[in-house]
């Protein structure tokens, strides 16, 4: 349902929405925020990897275009409530809270 470009819609009077078919990135955070939750870590840094596992074998239909995005790391990269760093080739993240 994703891969089809659907027609742009007119902006309506509930611009503080997202469009149509779309939802929020911030509506991603618990999901991002239960997988680190349930992943048992050492430190406060989590291989942006390995969330993404959890996240798609907790909830198989989380697809990242759905909340705007093409990729798992351009979806946390957008959201203030993570803090991101590259760890050679891996993206990790960290809650700033």
């Amino acid at each position: 349902e994703n891969i089809v470009d659907e027609p742009v819609q007119p902006k309506s009077e509930d611009s503080g929405r997202a469009p149509a078919g779309k939802i929020s990135p911030i509506e991603a955070v618990p999901l991002i925020l239960q997988a680190m939750d349930r992943i048992e870590q050492d430190d406060e840094w989590y291989a942006l990897g390995q969330l993404g596992q959890y996240i798609t074998a907790e909830h198989p239909d989380f697809d990242t275009r759905t909340y705007g995005k093409r990729k798992l790391s351009d979806l946390v990269m957008d959201l203030k409530r993570f803090e991101t760093k590259k760890v050679g080739n891996q993206l990790h993240l960290r809650r700033m809270d």
